[in-house]
């Protein structure tokens, strides 16, 4: 069975197609469905690009300031939603905003408990090297939660740990990633990975340590502040994305009238 899908979907958390800045003022709802169905008539014409059954999981509403075109079609709902967040000036202010004074105490609490294990630090690394150490605890992190979740670990297949490692350390595409990690003295308690782009913070990936740290510290509920702090010291960001996609679902193009 042949599928239509997004280029890269596996490991893209949303899927858009590339658009010029105004199609929107020039393709309206009903303009694109005539021509998704003008698309799918030519691809299906050609051996080469016959296909079964279409595929488009994964697309947020919005691209850039423009309503996502595919969206016009048939589909349906992801079940997990995204989320954003306005961050402040200072990072005092966005955490007192943010969380309660209940949840501050539960996190000093944690904290206190962490450095009981050595020095609390946040490490933005420095250079290349540095960024593909960090990236590899990462990836090392992320292979034991999905060994233990029973799934199988996206980094283990060819190109895809060489794609995080480049777009972090190349200097081209450097500036757009952010890699960060929280050390209890000498282990990586924590590690993030995300993108920024026109203003904006992208969330992508976090992993934790599964040893006694992360028992000291809930893992998770310790690591998320700290996430955020380093977010909330990024300069001239103005918003926070943790971004699970609406996914959109399409099937079988004969079966339906696009």
């Amino acid at each position: 069975m042949r599928r239509l899908t997004w280029l890269g979907c596996e490991l893209c958390d949303y899927n858009t197609p590339l658009l010029a800045p105004d199609f929107a003022a020039q393709i309206a709802a009903e303009d694109f469905r005539v021509l998704w169905s003008e698309i799918c008539a030519r691809l299906s014409s050609s051996p080469q690009h016959r296909f079964d059954l279409i595929d488009l999981p994964k697309m947020p509403e919005i691209v850039g300031a423009q309503a996502h075109p595919m969206l016009a079609l048939p589909v349906r709902l992801n079940p997990s939603g995204a989320y954003v967040a306005d961050l402040y000036a200072t990072w005092t202010e966005f955490y007192q905003v943010k969380r309660s004074s209940a949840t501050r105490r539960r996190d000093r609490t944690k904290r206190k408990r962490l450095s009981e294990r050595g020095n609390v630090a946040f490490v933005m690394p420095p250079d290349a090297d540095e960024i593909a150490r960090t990236l590899d605890i990462l990836m090392a992190q992320k292979a034991k939660a999905f060994a233990r979740m029973g799934v199988g670990n996206v980094f283990a297949r060819a190109g895809h740990r060489d794609f995080f490692i480049d777009i972090a350390t190349n200097p081209r595409t450097r500036p757009l990633t952010h890699v960060s990690r929280l050390d209890v003295g000498a282990i990586p308690a924590a590690v993030n990975f995300g993108l920024i782009f026109r203003g904006t913070y992208y969330h992508v990936l976090a992993s934790y340590d599964d040893g006694d740290v992360a028992l000291r510290s809930r893992r998770r509920t310790l690591a998320r502040p700290h996430r955020l702090r380093h977010r909330a010291r990024l300069p001239g960001l103005r918003l926070h994305h943790r971004r699970r996609a609406l996914q959109a679902r399409m099937v079988r193009p004969h079966d339906q009238a696009l």
